[in-house]
């Protein structure tokens, strides 16, 4: 009996120790997205149905949801299909690749050397400022219908915005930082190693976040405008037969290859940026 009590006084004092110490175990915040991602679901099928119904839209205009379904599930079974997927995401993976190795040399390259950056800095704003959809039809011109011209309009609108994010992250590291390193005899090379890519590498994530998608984005368009496989040539396909619910279909699949783009960029931040957790 002494012994029990003597365990429920242990058990009550090192209660009382967590709740002066104010270090009670924190509740399990409640996960709203699991309801609310389903919930938005349901209302987007739910004024689909509605505006084709109020409306009167004909289904060649704009297809139901379970005609766009079966659209989907027709597409999943068909080997074509998937050779076409293979095409557009070789394509926005090589772009993506060239893009991303180009940003990184040229981002280096330019916030290193201050008068660089300021010499080359506005010729590339303005590059990037000419409109992409243009340079598509150029793109096919010079390096004809094969996948050359597709990886280099992918390239081309994956560059800028992981160029931008280098160079950004690149600058902002502190003065105190970079002079403290040095007060140790720190070299140029130790400063960019220990200081500058630390801090660079979540603005460059943040960068090929955006850039993996305007690869997709990029390939399509190009193939789109002169390919023989790939999405956006099946895109093209279907618009000419008129099968708008194998559209609808095909835009589902690429929104959804660009949600799967989109979390292997994050699963890669979360391993190789893990001081921000």
């Amino acid at each position: 009996m002494a012994k029990l009590n003597l365990k429920k006084a242990d058990n009550q004092s090192a209660t009382e120790k967590i709740i002066l110490n104010g270090t009670l175990p924190a509740k399990r915040p409640i996960r709203w997205e699991l309801f609310t991602i389903p919930l938005v679901f349901v209302a987007f099928i739910a004024a689909w149905y509605g505006a084709i119904a109020g409306f009167g839209i004909k289904n060649y205009i704009l297809p139901t949801p379970d005609q766009t379904a079966y659209s989907l599930w027709y597409l999943a079974t068909q080997p074509t299909f998937w050779g076409h997927v293979v095409v557009t995401l070789r394509e926005a993976a090589m772009g993506f690749l060239l893009g991303t190795g180009t940003a990184i040399f040229f981002g280096t390259f330019i916030s290193t050397i201050p008068i660089v950056r300021k010499t080359l800095l506005p010729y590339i704003i303005g590059w990037q400022s000419v409109p992409h959809l243009p340079l598509a039809p150029l793109l096919v011109v010079w390096f004809g219908f094969g996948e050359t011209s597709k990886v280099l309009m992918a390239a081309i609108v994956a560059f800028f915005p992981i160029f931008v994010a280098i160079i950004d992250g690149l600058n902002s590291s502190k003065q105190a930082q970079l002079d403290m390193l040095r007060v140790f005899g720190g070299r140029p090379l130790d400063i960019f190693l220990r200081v500058r890519l630390p801090n660079a590498l979540p603005y460059f994530f943040t960068g090929v976040n955006v850039g993996v998608i305007m690869a997709l984005l990029g390939a399509v368009v190009a193939e789109w405008i002169g390919a023989s496989a790939g999405l956006g040539h099946l895109l093209l396909a279907y618009n000419y037969d008129f099968q708008i619910s194998s559209m609808f279909g095909v835009l589902i699949y690429l929104g959804a290859f660009g949600i799967l783009l989109h979390s292997l960029v994050r699963f890669a931040r979360k391993k190789l940026v893990f001081w921000e957790a």
